[in-house]
């Protein structure tokens, strides 16, 4: 019995931890895109 609850409490670890990760890959993405998008409009100019 105690071995479910050990599995059962890691399952629920990894099924929160895998979310928890795109959140903030998705939130890394966006905002180093926001940072580089004023930037590119001298780099247009450029060319």
């Amino acid at each position: 019995m105690q071995n479910r609850l050990q599995s059962g409490g890691r399952l629920g670890r990894q099924a929160l931890l895998f979310p928890l990760c795109l959140v903030l890959y998705e939130f890394s993405t966006y905002i180093g895109n926001d940072m580089i998008q004023p930037g590119m409009l001298a780099v247009v100019e450029q060319y």
